[in-house]
């Protein structure tokens, strides 16, 4: 059966993660390999995108036995680049969930392509991870998962070249120390090395999954941006238009 994905995202493999924890008792047996932890724990809740001052966890799952109640946090990557002390910051939240008693004891994972893996210098911080091919290995069986995560592999491979434009590259690298400086609360996916000519948007996320503000920089434009919601825009109107001229 072949079913057609037109882009993969991190968040459609964060919810493939969610639902296979959910329903496939068998799946929580491939982190808890990693950290030699025995099979006989259940499922006591996932929760997605668990922020705080600390930032993000793109997955959060809590699993229990007979003594102990354990969290695990984990970071999902396709091709993006970590945002600043990212692999720290899992470790703020991990231990304010012990403080809050929300589980006695935490482990960070990473999941993402081999070549990431291997590759990039911040997802060698992370001791647990696990590959997209295992992954893969894990969901032979299942059309959907398996063609999503080839996908996902597949365009990680087949990224583009970039044609530095060194007025851009700067222009970005100054952008962020801005940030850094005078708007840490902001949060915005910092991608560092040479960028394009065309590379002049900068976006920034808000509480609110998938609703994004795009700094159109070259037009002097901040575009408050609803994905999607221009095909329904009569919903739009009655839940949003009394709050938005």
């Amino acid at each position: 059966m072949k079913i057609v994905f037109e882009k993969v995202f991190e968040r459609d493999i964060d919810f493939l993660v969610i639902n296979k924890f959910v329903n496939d008792p068998n799946f929580k047996g491939l982190f808890l390999d990693k950290i030699n932890f025995d099979k006989n724990y259940e499922l006591v809740s996932t929760e997605h995108s668990l922020m705080d001052e600390n930032g993000e966890s793109d997955i959060t799952v809590i699993l229990k036995n007979d003594t102990q109640k354990i969290g695990l946090l984990i970071e999902d990557k396709i091709d993006a680049i970590a945002m600043p002390n990212q692999r720290g910051r899992y470790d703020l939240r991990g231990a304010k969930g012990v403080k809050n008693g929300d589980y006695t004891d935490f482990f960070v994972f990473i999941i993402a392509p081999e070549e990431y893996l291997k590759n990039n210098a911040e997802a060698k911080k992370y001791e647990n991870q696990i590959s997209y091919e295992e992954l893969l290995d894990f969901f032979k069986k299942d059309s959907y998962a398996s063609q999503l995560l080839s996908q996902a592999i597949m365009e990680k491979k087949n990224g583009y070249t970039v044609i530095e434009d060194k007025n851009v590259t700067e222009f970005w690298q100054r952008y962020y120390q801005n940030i850094r400086e005078n708007y840490p609360t902001l949060k915005i996916n910092e991608v560092t090395g040479p960028r394009g000519a065309s590379a002049v948007w900068p976006e920034m996320k808000t509480p609110v999954n998938k609703v994004h503000i795009i700094h159109k920089s070259d037009r002097g434009f901040l575009d408050l941006t609803f994905p999607k919601m221009g095909a329904y825009i009569n919903i739009f109107q009655k839940y949003l238009g009394e709050y938005l001229s």
